[in-house]
């Protein structure tokens, strides 16, 4: 038998002839080629370590100008830092309200987002989108007491009047008064509003709340209605339980109070903050029962409102009867046509709703497009609706990556088979 010898020579040829006929093993996109933020990760280390703060997740990246990724990075920093601020905002505000003003609030952000911030790490960092972006993970701690003050004082944008706060008394507890020489009238007439007050109430309400037009009408049947009215004009109620009245023979009282705010503009509402107000008098020999106990109730309400009134308002801003906030996301689209991203944004324009606004793009960045949008429902829900859009329009689209922290959907275009 023969034994054919392949030299070094025919061999060579051989695999040259092999490559040409099935080509060169496909190579795998490097990794840094397209990464999106859904890439970016990391762990936090900040603390919520005082009431007063929020730690916030956030990813958010800046276009890399000249090759400057220091000046890149401080600028996907700054976005965070406005988005997590926004993100705090959003938390205290009601939705009807931050989705009115919401340009009023970006633009005072903007220009003030480092009065609440108190610090920022970055826990991720890597150029994103071909090389073109620089993204970030990020933590970031938002003074929320600070964002509070500001949406009061210089945005004006919560309101802390009497139409949203009143304060009534809910339970007698069968208290037994008897001993002490007065009735539970003395107290309740003490605690409840007048009709001086309640007047002026009524007449304080929004003009929008239409509902409470033929009640301002006919305030004077509704005065005797009390707390039914107040149930549909307020969103928080503070409920005043009296615990014990006690006192003894020297004419010394002491009062103990229950208090609780309830978020009743819904029937989700309930108790959202509680405290026990205890205030007391030293009688004399010529103490007059009805006195001491209107005293004693003028002592326990300006004790509420310089501790529990405050820390209700506080909270009561978060209390939302309903709706939804129209957050802000960007639309990020790769290898699209100028005409189908045209084509897109003027059904997008056209398409806008209550829950979804149209806010602009920016095609400055070559193969990229980013519109950005405000949508009241999920990052997922928004998907879909692009995906929808895309599919009746017959462009091919890769699914985008939709993940917590997001913000942002990307969509990658799948060349048309030829």
């Amino acid at each position: 038998m023969r034994v054919i010898k392949i030299t070094p020579i025919i061999f060579l040829g051989l695999t040259f002839f092999l490559n040409a006929c099935f080509g060169p093993e496909p190579q795998k996109p490097k990794p840094e080629e397209f990464l999106t933020l859904a890439d970016l990760t990391g762990r936090v280390t900040l603390q919520e370590d005082s009431p007063d703060v929020r730690v916030l997740r956030v990813k958010n990246k800046a276009f890399i100008k000249r090759n400057d990724i220091r000046a890149a990075k401080a600028k996907a920093i700054e976005n965070a830092n406005i988005q997590a601020v926004d993100m705090m905002i959003q938390e205290l505000l009601p939705p009807e309200t931050y989705n009115n003003k919401f340009e009023i609030i970006e633009k005072y952000i903007s220009s003030n987002v480092q009065k609440y911030v108190v610090d920022t790490e970055v826990n991720d960092e890597k150029k994103i989108f071909g090389g073109t972006y620089y993204g970030i993970d990020s933590a970031v701690k938002v003074n929320r007491q600070q964002v509070l003050v500001a949406l009061q004082k210089d945005l004006k944008l919560i309101n802390t009047s009497s139409n949203t706060l009143v304060t009534v008394i809910t339970s007698k507890k069968d208290l037994d008064l008897s001993a002490s020489g007065f009735t539970f009238s003395d107290i309740e007439d003490a605690m409840k509003i007048s009709k001086e007050q309640f007047m002026a109430i009524v007449s304080g309400s929004p003009a929008d709340r239409a509902l409470l037009d033929k009640q301002i009408q006919n305030s004077e049947e509704f005065y005797s209605t009390g707390l039914s009215l107040l149930q549909q004009m307020a969103k928080v109620v503070v409920e005043v339980n009296i615990f014990s009245v006690s006192g003894n023979v020297q004419g010394d009282i002491a009062l103990s109070l229950n208090v609780t705010a309830k978020n009743i503009s819904t029937g989700r509402g309930g108790a959202f903050a509680n405290s026990v107000v205890n205030v007391a008098r030293r009688g004399g020999t010529n103490t007059i029962a009805s006195a001491m106990i209107t005293g004693l109730v003028k002592d326990s309400y300006a004790e509420m409102e310089s501790e529990f009134i405050p820390q209700v308002i506080k909270e009561m801003s978060t209390i939302s009867v309903g709706g939804k906030r129209l957050t802000s996301y960007e639309l990020v689209f790769r290898d699209f046509g100028s005409k189908e991203i045209r084509s897109l944004r003027r059904k997008l324009d056209q398409g806008q709703t209550d829950d979804f606004r149209y806010i602009g793009y920016d095609n400055s960045v070559p193969t990229i497009v980013t519109i950005r949008v405000r949508y009241s429902d999920s990052l997922e829900r928004l998907a879909d609706k692009i995906m929808i859009l895309l599919d009746d329009s017959g462009i091919n689209s890769k699914e985008p990556i939709v993940a917590p922290e997001l913000t942002d959907l990307v969509f990658v275009r799948i060349p048309d088979e030829s």
